[in-house]
């Protein structure tokens, strides 16, 4: 018996694509536009020791103290609170110990998992440090709030912490999901002017600045006699609301922090001042605090909102504005904003330079603010440089690494496409190596397109080249190689077992078998071939076969011989084929002709031949010699020879019909009787008494053979 196996090794890796990008695309685009400069504003400079990014200090061996606490009282895992008694212990955080302030009807929506307390006076944390110094604060996050406790995390941590989290929308925010809000009444029992002082924090930060996923913030305040009356507290100077593209590395990048990816939030504000609000004694008021994902739930953004802030406020002492050290634009853009401060809020500001407002041309000017009553003024140095557009993260699917792309599947390509420099005009082609194309346009922003395309395997080594061009004429250029194969594994070891080696003796039946190891993913086909010119055995499979096939025939050699055998396999393609040999000996057949022809030749020659051989001889000749002659007129010599000639043509005849052989000898053994008794009746009577009776002697002699 002869089995053949087949066996060969590729690999079937696979590439995930993502609506948004994970943790690569932050370090990427970050990498990006840090080599540009001061794009990305510097740190303050009694900040920057080396060993933090931005006052973004990280937990490490010089940090003995760990992580800031949570709050005993709300995190109470012996005693849980209810969602409403947890909504209480937040709001009187927020307002701390104010008498003037009475707290009413507090509550918490669905997600509750994302509101929490926590004391960042201990442990190693951000808020904790020089310029925030916040103890206890009220955290607010569209994620996990617990997740503000510690404010790093690994290369491979989730930028989204939605377990637990009921996702939601709320009406006070467009596009909004996954959101946390605080509501709750007070009454005042005097007349005040209130503010409180927070921090806004983003992962989305910063490569989503300008994008759709403008995740936001709002503490919105109104008095329950005129609900029309409602205001934002969370907005500054030009801006409603503060929000992933409102305060950033663009715009206000004084206020703006750009930290390491390696933390939870890869960017944060500084410390802000809400906008004040007056309150009347006597007079309830409904406030909400409402921190919400935009357009989807990932990458999570929270803000805190420092302990004891929400309050009464006083204008005494002059405002603080705040200019960035340096900022980077491109000729079209505008001038970065700076803001200022004072005890109750923002504080208005006015340009003092006389470069304008652009657009500019490349080179360096000297920007100046200072607030409205001139009590406060800053400058900074601003570089003006045209930029090229960017295109970053690029991804494909439906291909098998390392980017090889299976013929009539989909090829599908991702990355996003960022201009700093041109707000609209920008455009771009998707060129797929084989003749067609896609186009596209984009703006400011950075925007993640995505386009498919199933290659007909007429080109087997098509170059990708994704080209963008800005309104200004500077182009980005990125190729990605694709082989178009058809992929997976074709297995091959050729091997004969038989129950002499290779060998098998004649006429005995031999087995062919392929056990194909295969993980083909557009399929395969195989085909057998015996060697000795029959028709041997072929089949396929259907696209992501089992892991194991085992196609067989069997074949019995027509002679002796050494037979090459040969198994193929193909994939469905025809772009991929293998094959291998091996042999077999077939033996057994040295001597050809005795063996098989002498048992049919030997058997229908003898029996035939020897019966009849010996009778028909001895009848004709013994009647004339031992007989005396007749005379010619009594016994005439015509008649007794036509008789023997009778006689002899009977024998002749059943000397033929081997059918009556024994008849014919018992006839013969009668007739040598007859002969005796006509010798025997010869000598007592004359040769020929009358011609009757031997005519009658004749007679019965010829009838007796003819029976």
């Amino acid at each position: 018996m002869i089995l053949i196996l087949l066996l060969c090794l590729t690999f079937l890796p696979s590439i995930v694509i993502c609506s948004r990008p994970e943790v690569t695309l932050s370090e990427e685009l970050s990498t990006v536009r840090q080599g540009r400069g001061s794009d990305l504003p510097l740190c303050p400079d009694q900040l920057s020791d080396g060993t933090r990014y931005c006052s973004c200090p990280l937990v490490d061996d010089t940090c003995a103290s760990g992580f800031p606490l949570l709050d005993p009282v709300f995190n109470d895992a012996q005693n849980p609170k209810t969602d409403d008694e947890k909504a209480l212990l937040a709001a009187q955080a927020l307002i701390g110990s104010n008498p003037a302030l009475a707290i009413v009807n507090a509550s918490v929506n669905e997600n509750v998992i994302g509101l929490n307390v926590i004391d960042f006076s201990t442990g190693c944390h951000l808020l904790g440090s020089e310029g925030f110094d916040y103890s206890a604060g009220v955290v607010f996050s569209t994620g996990d709030a617990k997740r503000a406790q510690s404010y790093t995390n690994g290369p491979t941590d989730p930028p989204t912490s939605n377990v637990g989290r009921v996702q939601n929308s709320d009406p006070d925010i467009v596009d909004s999901q996954d959101c946390t809000s605080l509501q709750f009444t007070i009454v005042a029992s005097d007349t005040q002017r209130i503010t409180a002082e927070y921090t806004f924090l983003s992962d989305e930060y910063p490569e989503f600045v300008g994008n759709i996923y403008d995740d936001k913030f709002k503490f919105l305040i109104n008095n329950q006699a005129d609900p029309s009356s409602q205001m934002n507290l969370a907005s500054l100077q030009g801006v409603d609301d503060v929000s992933v593209n409102t305060v950033n590395y663009k715009d206000f990048p004084a206020l703006f922090q750009h930290c390491s990816p390696f933390t939870n939030f890869d960017g944060n504000t500084k410390s802000l001042l809400a906008q004040s609000y007056d309150l009347v004694q006597g007079e309830s008021y409904d406030v909400k605090l409402v921190i919400c994902d935009v357009i989807d739930t990932l990458y999570d953004s929270t803000v805190v909102i420092k302990g004891g802030s929400f309050g009464q406020c006083s204008e005494d002492g002059p405002p603080e504005i705040f200019c960035p050290d340096s900022a980077q634009i491109c000729p079209a853009n505008g001038v970065p904003s700076v803001s200022a401060q004072g005890n109750c809020g923002p504080v208005d500001t006015v340009r003092t330079d006389s470069n304008g407002d652009g657009p500019f041309s490349p080179g360096t000017y000297q920007i100046a603010f200072e607030t409205v009553d001139g009590l406060a003024s800053c400058s900074y140095e601003l570089t003006v440089v045209e930029e090229a557009p960017v295109v970053a993260d690029v991804q494909l699917s439906g291909v098998n690494a390392p980017n090889k792309a299976i013929p009539g599947e989909n090829v599908t390509v991702s990355f996003f496409a960022v201009d700093d420099c041109c707000t609209q005009g920008n455009t771009g082609v998707v060129d797929w190596g084989d003749g067609t194309t896609d186009e596209f346009s984009f703006g400011g922003s950075s925007v993640r397109f995505e386009f498919s395309h199933a290659y007909d395997g007429s080109v087997t080594t098509p170059r990708i080249e994704i080209r963008v061009e800005d309104c200004g004429g500077k182009t980005s250029v990125v190729l990605v190689d694709v082989d178009v194969v058809c992929t997976g594994s074709l297995a091959a070891n050729l091997q004969a077992i038989a129950p002499a080696a290779q060998t098998s003796q004649f006429g005995t039946s031999v087995v062919g078998g392929l056990v194909i190891a295969n993980d083909v993913v557009c399929g395969l086909m195989w085909a057998f071939d015996w060697g000795d010119g029959t028709p041997g055995f072929s089949g396929d499979e259907s696209a992501n076969p089992a892991p194991v096939i085992v196609p067989s025939d069997t074949h019995v050699y027509a002679d002796c011989g050494n037979y090459t055998v040969t198994g193929t396999l193909t994939d469905k393609t025809g772009l991929r084929s293998f094959s291998l040999q091996g042999w077999v000996d077939i033996v057994g057949c040295e001597t050809p002709t005795p063996a098989p022809t002498a048992p049919p030749t030997a058997p229908p020659t003898a029996p035939p031949t020897a019966p009849p051989t010996a009778p028909p001889t001895a009848p004709p000749t013994e009647p004339p010699t031992e007989s005396p002659t007749p005379t010619p007129s009594e016994c005439p010599e015509t008649d007794s020879d036509e008789e023997d000639t009778t006689d002899s043509d009977s024998d002749e005849e059943d000397t033929t019909d081997s059918d009556n052989d024994e008849e014919d000898a018992t006839d013969s053994e009668s007739d040598d009787e007859e002969k005796e008794e006509n010798s025997d009746s010869d000598s007592e009577k004359s040769d020929c008494d009358s011609d009757e009776d031997g005519g009658g002697s004749r007679r019965r002699r010829g009838s007796r053979r003819r029976q």
